[in-house]
């Protein structure tokens, strides 16, 4: 009769030890940048939030260099001898705002923010370095 409840305060013992120990450590607060962005549009003196923006983030080394290129829409550039393509890409939300995650922390961050307000794709252009608050407010006049 010992046996077999030896063998069960065994077995529980183990089941414990397995069951309490995990690699799970939810309660760690990580410390993310999020780049915050609101694009607003300006027509007749109000301000709208501009919800049909596409938000279109490139990881390089240095600033974008855009002038030999052609925009293409939906985050394409081309000139004669390449193209360049988004690394990343996101909307902004019905209230004019998004909150991105960048892939990337230790390159300049090229943010291409395209409206669709206009009859032919329209876009402007900011970066951040590594460094930098990751926050801004872009405004379109109709």
């Amino acid at each position: 009769m010992k046996k077999p409840i030896l063998s069960i305060l065994i077995v529980i013992v183990i089941l414990f030890f397995t069951f309490s120990c995990n690699d799970d450590d939810s309660n760690t607060i990580i410390d993310e940048k999020i780049i915050e962005l609101k694009v607003l549009a300006i027509q007749n003196n109000d301000t709208i939030a501009d919800a049909t923006s596409k938000v279109f983030l490139y990881y390089k080394d240095k600033p974008l260099e855009l002038q030999h290129f052609t925009y293409k829409g939906n985050g394409i550039f081309s000139s004669k001898d390449s193209t360049i393509v988004p690394d990343q890409s996101s909307e902004i939300n019905f209230i004019g705002e998004a909150n991105i995650i960048p892939l990337q922390l230790d390159k300049v961050i090229n943010i291409i923010i395209e409206t669709d307000v206009y009859e032919n794709p329209y876009y402007t252009k900011i970066f951040f370095r590594p460094t930098d608050i990751l926050k801004a407010t872009i405004y379109f006049n109709l």
